[in-house]
């Protein structure tokens, strides 16, 4: 997808997928917590692969790859102070672009660092605003809280789209395996437009399942991707996934 900033708020909220998950690291005893996203289109075919590291700083560095393992998306993001507002530098590589956004007391500045357009976007961090991969880290934080209120408004702030999208989160399932959540735009004109994107989580509260538009503009492949994640640990932060990681991706 184009990482430009718009103001097209479809195309913003497209954006979504993928990049908004997986924002805050489990507890675990390795001192880097993997995760890593197949994604795959309606034929089942790899369309791409996410690669988290969560590092014990909070550190949280994501890495996308095509299905040839090319790196074309990074993103680094930072916690320091509620864990759905996250500080985020965003770098395309095939359109080499950049995005940033930078939390300043109580207000967010989002900027175009590589771009000569004017790309400014600045706005209150109250409470009810998420910023971009701080959607999962909600969920997390506020797991319990589904339980007096299963749905929840909120204001998506997504890398690249110049406005807030008004969103709606919903507990559709939780058991003793997990739970699952869907979230959708409330804006009844873009719900007939996009379909809602369904979260699988385990029991850990680890995301297993996304459903859903992805991020990444790909020619020749559709946007509605279906990932599934699996968890790994390591002792240090890692350059590239290990192979053994991936082993349905062809050639490995």
């Amino acid at each position: 997808m184009d990482n430009n900033i718009t103001r097209n708020p479809i195309i913003g909220f497209l954006a979504l997928a993928a990049i908004l998950l997986l924002s805050v690291a489990p507890i675990v005893s390795g001192s880097v917590h993997h995760s890593i996203g197949i994604a795959r289109d309606v034929n089942a075919t790899v369309s791409y692969i996410e690669h988290h590291q969560y590092l014990e700083s909070g550190h949280h560095l994501i890495r996308y790859y095509d299905n040839d393992l090319n790196l074309v998306l990074t993103k680094e993001l930072s916690y320091p102070e509620l864990p759905q507002h996250p500080t985020l530098q965003q770098t395309d590589l095939v359109n080499q672009t950049e995005i940033k956004i930078e939390i300043n007391n109580t207000t967010a500045l989002m900027t175009r660092p590589t771009s000569k357009e004017e790309g400014h976007f600045r706005f209150e961090l109250t409470a009810d605003v998420m910023i971009d991969a701080g959607f999962d880290a909600y969920i997390r934080a506020n797991w319990s809280s589904f339980d007096a209120q299963p749905s929840q408004s909120f204001r998506l702030a997504i890398a690249g789209q110049r406005r807030l999208i008004q969103m709606e989160l919903s507990l559709l399932e939780d058991g003793a395996d997990g739970a699952v959540f869907s979230v959708k735009p409330r804006n009844w004109l873009l719900r007939t437009l996009i379909p809602n994107i369904l979260l699988s989580y385990d029991a850990k509260r680890q995301l297993i399942r996304y459903q859903g538009f992805s991020n990444l503009k790909q020619p020749g492949r559709k946007r509605n991707v279906v990932i599934s994640f699996d968890h790994y640990d390591s002792a240090r932060p890692l350059s590239m996934p290990l192979t053994e990681w991936l082993p349905e991706i062809s050639g490995l």
